[in-house]
């Protein structure tokens, strides 16, 4: 079990819904709530954020009812390569990073792809999750925002993040923790999803049921409280490679379940290809701490490595 911490050790965001994001008054002070979390412990919850709750139950029923479906119903929608990897991964087809077993999860990819012929696949994908896509589009205006209130938040041009965006390749994922899932693989941890970092610039996830846990800045991990329709929000590995180790990353996992659980990750990615390095924050007195990244050939490797295909 994990070292709990306070559930106040969570920070919460509360953010202000108008048509177009937040008013301007507003921004800085989000701006600073946004940039405290993200040096303290690079996750918090975002609260007041428009989306409606029936939204979210709705994309929770679609993801119930595709994973209820027998294996060969759901191995028609099964990701590849030509595909982006949209689509369905069933339990154990990805293998762990941490140990030598499998992730006892399945999961299914709705998004944006970089390339034409993959995207002619989009609507193929798409079609069992119509309000999952209707979310997509919610939590990628939400998550423009943020990041633009990320740059402000480090004195920097609100623009600064534009030329990674110009076509980005943002995900949808929707887990399935099934009860029993990692026995039934064989494995002998007891986590259903090993800890990770995210690559991308962050995450806004929901999740119906316990078993998230994410690590503090002091080692310790957290369990997350269940609140489905209060998003968490935490950063992945572009935006601390970005800012040089400014902000962390956030590792996460979820242990072993006593309940079905589902969550909704969405994850905000720049453009296929866009190189991630830190050079707004490199100097004499603070030289680079990280390798440029690739977030199209070097990502697109290291998911072959994961799921073999």
């Amino acid at each position: 079990m994990a070292n709990n911490q306070l559930l106040t050790t969570i920070p919460v965001v509360e953010w202000s819904v108008t048509a177009g994001g937040p008013a301007d008054d507003e921004k800085w002070r989000l701006s600073r709530a946004i940039h405290a979390a993200c040096e303290q412990s690079g996750f918090f919850f975002l609260r007041n954020h428009g989306i409606p709750p029936s939204l979210l139950e709705a994309v929770y029923a679609e993801a119930r009812r595709f994973y209820s479906q027998p294996l060969d119903d759901k191995r028609r929608f099964s990701c590849s390569a030509d595909t982006e990897y949209l689509g369905y991964r069933e339990v154990g087809a990805e293998r762990s990073l941490t140990h030598s077993g499998r992730e006892a999860c399945e999961q299914y990819r709705i998004g944006y792809v970089a390339d034409p012929p993959a995207g002619g696949w989009a609507g193929h994908y798409h079609r069992p999750f119509g309000a999952a896509t209707r979310l997509l589009e919610r939590l990628a205006t939400i998550g423009n925002e943020i990041l633009l209130l990320s740059a402000l938040a480090l004195n920097l041009p609100a623009t600064v993040f534009d030329p990674f965006m110009e076509k980005p390749v943002h995900r949808l994922g929707l887990n399935h923790y099934p009860v029993g899932a990692g026995s039934a693989l064989g494995n002998r941890v007891h986590y259903s999803m090993t800890s990770h970092v995210d690559h991308a610039f962050f995450t806004i996830l929901t999740q119906n049921a316990p078993g998230l846990e994410v690590l503090g800045s002091d080692g310790r991990w957290i369990d997350v409280p269940v609140r489905p329709h209060e998003p968490l929000v935490f950063l992945g590995d572009y935006l601390e490679r970005w800012t040089n180790g400014g902000y962390r990353a956030t590792y996460h996992r979820v242990r072993d379940v006593s309940t079905d659980r589902i969550s909704l990750q969405f994850k905000h990615r720049p453009s296929y290809g866009a190189i991630i390095e830190p050079s707004q924050f490199v100097d004499d007195d603070h030289p680079s701490r990280y390798e440029p990244f690739d977030t199209g050939r070097q990502y697109a490797e290291l998911l072959r490595s994961l799921l073999g295909v």
